[in-house]
């Protein structure tokens, strides 16, 4: 996928597939999909706690992305 512009989504799910971490986004073109974390934002081997009152906002740069 193609993003022209910066777009945010809502991320529902964090999970390491393959040594690296990805969002599982919900509703909109992007439904359902995992997009990676950027390198710039995980940490190999840091554990991360989370627990939200509601789903956090992901920033989508623009550019192109793979989701799974």
């Amino acid at each position: 996928m193609t993003v022209s512009r910066r777009t945010t989504a809502t991320g529902v799910a964090r999970a390491i597939i393959n040594g690296r971490a990805y969002w599982r986004i919900a509703g909109g073109r992007l439904d359902g999909y995992w997009l990676a974390e950027s390198s710039l934002a995980f940490r190999p081997g840091f554990v991360d706690r989370m627990s939200f009152s509601s789903p956090p906002q992901i920033d989508v740069s623009a550019g192109s992305h793979t989701g799974f």
